[in-house]
């Protein structure tokens, strides 16, 4: 019998999702039968032009102020985040209705005991048939090729808006995971103070988020608001000028690699130095970052071919493809865990 069901990965700024039987728009190329979806993970303080509250892309596309229901990577409002998650499930499931879909949700052990419990109640009050928990950490390693049966243990690095992990793998499990915030949010920060500092200009989030993705140009054009006149103005900046937040970040990750490796057995750590660091998340795309971390650490580093959907591909692989027995797990018996560290 054909199992209704979805997967996602509701990140701080934007959400995963995998519908099983649906051809993918997010990847046109991908030959799977699974299809792969992306949605802002916000939706519209006011309602739009048809007497609706606008979410997902069309919340951010159409310039309202915004309300985001996670903040890093926990529910930060929880009546939103139900809100939210039903309003994605009626668009992807064709309209049928939550309580005979099963939710499979990501979820990382490292945000702690209340955050968690706070994200299992806005989930159970969206009245799905099921909700099973999947770990974050080992679905992004599944997701990005690594060999996570391997008695050697390998280091993986997510890098999220508002949140950097850090989980070590082996057995068919996670031998150690940290979550600390900043990340992308840190970048996004520094291209702001930077330009208000350098050229007297008042940039948004969104041009900011615009010269991230656009580092690797030579020079590019931005739009802000001049800071003494408060009139709109344009200027040219150029690679050189701007290149310096990617040092930010890189020390950062540094930072917090160092911390993970300090903590783990000696035997385990030693491992890292031949199986390399796996880099994910939107924010590991970062211009340059691969190479200034292979410089900085002396160790491989590698940047997975499909960062930004790493996590959802893991959970695609082992729910929908016959795998679910590897990474399902209760989510009472994770609090717990989590608890008693």
């Amino acid at each position: 019998m054909f199992r209704q069901a979805i997967a996602l990965d509701i990140g701080s700024r934007s959400t995963k999702i995998a519908v099983k039987n649906k051809k993918s728009t997010f990847r046109p190329n991908r030959e799977a039968f699974d299809g792969i979806y992306s949605e802002a993970s916000c939706i519209a303080a006011q309602k739009g032009l048809k007497g609706e509250y606008l979410f997902g892309n069309e919340a951010l596309d159409s310039y309202a102020e915004l309300a985001f229901p996670v903040q890093e990577g926990a529910a930060a409002n929880s009546r939103l985040l139900t809100v939210f998650i039903r309003r994605l499930c009626a668009k992807y499931c064709e309209g049928r209705s939550i309580s005979k879909l099963e939710l499979n949700i990501a979820m990382s052990k490292s945000l702690g005991v209340m955050k968690n419990r706070n994200l299992q109640r806005a989930l159970e009050t969206t009245g799905a048939k099921s909700i099973a928990f999947h770990d974050a950490s080992l679905m992004a390693a599944i997701g990005a090729g690594m060999d996570v049966m391997s008695e050697k243990a390998s280091m993986l690095v997510n890098i999220g808006a508002e949140t950097l992990r850090t989980a070590v793998v082996a057995n068919g499990g996670v031998l150690f995971e940290s979550c600390i915030g900043g990340a992308g949010n840190s970048v996004t920060r520094e291209l702001i103070q930077l330009f208000k500092n350098k050229y007297g200009l008042v940039i948004g989030s969104g041009m900011a988020e615009e010269i991230k993705l656009n580092l690797s140009r030579p020079a590019f054009v931005v739009d802000g608001r001049d800071l003494f006149t408060g009139m709109p103005r344009t200027i040219t900046a150029y690679h050189d000028e701007v290149a310096s937040v990617t040092d930010a970040m890189a020390d950062e990750v540094t930072e917090c690699i160092i911390d993970a490796v300090k903590a783990l057995q000696v035997d385990a750590a030693a491992d890292i130095a031949d199986t390399g660091i796996m880099l994910v998340g939107g924010g590991a795309k970062l211009y340059g970052l691969e190479e200034k971390l292979r410089a900085k650490l002396k160790l491989p580093v590698t940047l997975a071919e499909n960062a930004e959907t790493a996590v959802i591909d893991g959970m695609n692989s082992c729910i929908f493809e016959d795998n679910r027995g590897i990474c399902s797990w209760n989510i009472g018996y994770a609090l717990e865990e989590v608890m008693a560290e």
